[in-house]
């Protein structure tokens, strides 16, 4: 995650996306809190999209806005 973070980071002047589709899913919570600061830090210089279905695993990402997908949001 790092390594991608870095690469967008370098790939253009504003930086490029980075997609995470249902990353650290096996992190303890310990890592789930390092990588929630580390992904925060990233997301002042760059968009992160992370897709998952568990957003409590990245409480810690001070600045995420959450966007529900599905039925009940018409976001199908």
């Amino acid at each position: 995650i790092i390594a991608a973070l870095a690469a967008a980071r370098l790939t253009a002047d504003e930086g490029v996306p980075v997609i995470l589709d249902d990353s650290l899913g096996y992190a303890d919570p310990q890592r789930l809190e390092r990588m929630g600061v580390v992904l925060d830090l990233a997301a002042k210089e760059g968009q992160i999209i992370v897709l998952t279905c568990l957003p409590e695993r990245f409480s810690t990402v001070g600045r995420a806005r959450q966007l529900r997908l599905g039925s009940d949001t018409g976001l199908e």
